[in-house]
């Protein structure tokens, strides 16, 4: 229970010093995230399946070892929107080229720097290229309107790879 309540807490004050009112959302899911050397590679994705309520939802990562961060887009959350298609359908080849790995920014973290992402912002985790285990504390809110989402669905807007 500390654990919880003081990640709770300090990804709350973050949340607040970027400017995203927390005291409206609640706390969807916490979850610490193992990968060990090699591991963790992630395909591009969104936390959350529906746009609407994704725009309103954040995840809070925090880096608890020396590790690369995961992988965001250096554009505007706006000039983003095309790349998250609703049901089964993919997004053009003009969406499609945003989110090369190319265009994803990547840097070194040290345990104990946190990254806040909007949950319509495609992200991936890259490959853990340290030789250690990689552990990030993983948090998300969703707004206390709006019904529990289901952290373990997300949307793949490359497709799934097998």
């Amino acid at each position: 229970m500390r654990l919880r309540s003081s990640a709770d807490s300090t990804a709350r004050q973050l949340l607040h010093e970027s400017s995203i009112d927390a005291t409206l959302l609640d706390l969807t899911a916490i979850k610490l995230l193992r990968s060990d050397s090699g591991a963790g590679e992630q395909s591009i994705h969104f936390d959350i399946t529906q746009y609407d309520l994704a725009i309103q939802c954040f995840t809070v990562l925090f880096y608890l070892t020396d590790t690369t961060s995961t992988a965001v887009p250096t554009v505007p959350l706006a000039d983003l929107r095309d790349t998250f298609t609703e049901g089964e359908k993919h997004p053009s080849a003009t969406a499609k080229a945003k989110l090369t790995d190319a265009r994803l920014h990547t840097e070194r973290v040290s345990a104990g720097d946190a990254m806040i992402i909007n949950c319509a912002c495609p992200h991936k985790g890259k490959a853990n290229q340290d030789d250690g285990r990689r552990y990030v504390l993983f948090l998300h809110y969703h707004p206390k309107r709006a019904s529990k989402p289901d952290t373990e669905e997300q949307r793949y807007p490359m497709g799934v790879v097998r």
